[in-house]
């Protein structure tokens, strides 16, 4: 498919929210690298920290090595538990983020960006990921393109860029997920016979044996179990609250059987596993919109008498639920986000080296070839999939939420979204100290830097927000290690009790 065709005035992204956006992004960088970074360092601790990153982040497939740059996730995966950070290493790091967007025979080091970058440039990669796929010349109007102009002056200043000539190095392209060719790999009808009918076919069995049915509401079929009386009080995870649990990206239900097999055994009430064929693998071109399937979960809840729900989800998944959060907050008591994908979806990292860079290891090999080379899931990703619409910030996280997150993952910058969420944790503690106290202006990744923004509602500020950090996971992992699992199943009955008690 190609680009879609450049969206009006009205559905592309405001100026306003699109420095809401470019200025948060800005401010993770910082707080995540003051967070996790190292002693006031000289240029040879930088340049000798590149080095090792470089040299340890190579594929090992079958013996085949490549080096690839440092990129800002590795480096602040080295920097752990150090304490304080430069401002010129600060810089360096918002020059390799900026520079991970470019591609092409003419793309220098990540730190000499100004030797090889443009003005122009940057202008292509700001209007395709803030104009929907629009090229700069298809920003016909006036004031469409002084928005241009002002966002792409907000991203060179930051970078400490702004004296960038203007024109394009002929030689250096940004990445653009709408127009790119896909970066599919051919697939036999028989993978597509296994994800539409074999698949399917052993999920009715698996499920029916767990004691769900399936039922179907307007276009979502879902698998729904009734309330059982065998739960142990101590181990049940939310009473007669309906819980329901959206899988992510994969062959449908497959991967999670052990999980819902386990989460069944712990939960009392009604519980619902909605099934996306647009998210399994399977010869799904037509792809939902958010609102549609936000839609489809109202409705699943609304057939049978519910209002709302304990919303568990994982990667993919937890996008889903986000989007409920966005347009349906009323229906939504709690979350479970075992390794969501829709924190920082704008860092590179989570364009660039999930669909474009190199494998480091077998384990993300496989899952790149199964996954991200396959053509459905990569045209849901790249075509019809937009960032302004599914990323999240902490502060949006306004019921009381648990998100797990994986030490190893190499989708999820899951080091970068722990410290937003720490640091958001913690701002949350000292409002909730400070409650009685006039209100103070709120400083961190919570804050709302739209100009005449509405401040915060009272009672969305001291939600519960927990985290639940498995070292070393990849992604995944979760969902077979049922040590771990055990604990992510305490700590969401605790979460209950302590809003309960809030």
């Amino acid at each position: 498919g190609g680009a879609p065709p450049p969206a009006d005035g009205a559905g592309r992204l405001g100026l306003a929210s699109a420095k809401d956006n470019v200025a948060k992004l800005q401010h993770a960088l910082r707080q995540s690298a003051a967070n996790d970074a190292p002693r006031k360092a000289n240029s040879a601790d930088w340049d000798s920290m590149r080095t090792g990153v470089a040299n340890s982040s190579t594929s090992s497939l079958f013996g085949l090595a490549k080096r690839h740059e440092a990129s800002v996730d590795d480096l602040l995966r080295l920097w752990e538990g150090n304490e304080s950070i430069t401002d010129a290493e600060v810089q360096k790091l918002k020059l390799i983020e900026l520079a991970s967007f470019f591609l092409g025979p003419g793309r220098g080091d990540s730190e000499e960006c100004a030797l090889w970058l443009r003005r122009g440039n940057v202008e292509d990669w700001v209007a395709h990921y803030w104009f929907r796929g629009a090229h700069p010349e298809h920003l016909s109007s006036p004031r469409e393109r002084q928005e241009l102009g002002r966002l792409v002056d907000m991203v060179l200043e930051s970078a400490g860029l702004f004296q960038l000539p203007s024109g394009r190095s002929p030689g250096v392209r940004c990445i653009r997920t709408f127009s790119d060719p896909l970066p599919v790999l051919h697939r036999s009808v028989l993978v597509y016979v296994g994800s539409s009918l074999l698949a399917p076919l052993l999920t009715r069995q698996v499920m029916r044996s767990l004691g769900f049915h399936r039922e179907r509401v307007g276009g979502l079929a879902y698998w729904k179990r009734d309330p059982r009386k065998d739960v142990p009080a101590d181990v049940d995870l939310a009473g007669q609250t309906p819980l329901v649990f959206v899988h992510g990206l994969g062959v449908g239900l497959v991967p999670y059987y052990l999980f819902i097999y386990r989460l069944s055994r712990r939960h009392s009430g009604d519980m619902y596993v909605p099934e996306f064929p647009f998210l399994a693998m399977a010869p799904w071109e037509s792809v939902p919109s958010a609102r549609e399937v936000v839609a489809q979960l109202q409705d699943m809840l609304a057939a049978n008498g519910h209002t709302a729900a304990h919303f568990a989800g994982h990667s993919f998944g937890a996008v889903v639920i986000g989007w409920m959060m966005k347009m349906s907050l009323s229906s939504v008591i709690q979350t479970t986000l075992m390794e969501p994908a829709q924190f920082l979806m704008m860092k590179s990292e989570c364009v660039a080296k999930v669909l474009y860079g190199q494998p480091k290891t077998c384990y993300e090999t496989l899952i790149r070839y199964f996954a991200f080379r396959e053509l459905f899931t990569v045209n849901l990703l790249c075509r019809n999939f937009f960032w302004e619409q599914s990323t999240m910030w902490p502060e949006d996280l306004t019921v009381p939420s648990l998100i797990e997150l994986g030490g190893a993952d190499h989708i999820v910058q899951s080091l970068f979204v722990r410290r937003l969420l720490e640091h958001e944790r913690a701002a949350r503690k000292e409002r909730r100290k400070n409650k009685r106290r006039p209100a103070l202006p709120v400083t961190g990744s919570s804050v709302d830097l739209r100009s005449g923004a509405a401040p915060r509602r009272p009672d969305t500020e001291d939600k519960a927000l927990e985290i639940f950090w498995c070292d070393g996971f990849l992604h995944g992992e979760i969902l077979w290690q049922t040590k771990a699992q055990d604990k992510l199943f305490s700590k969401m009955r605790q979460l209950r009790g302590a809003d309960a008690n809030r």
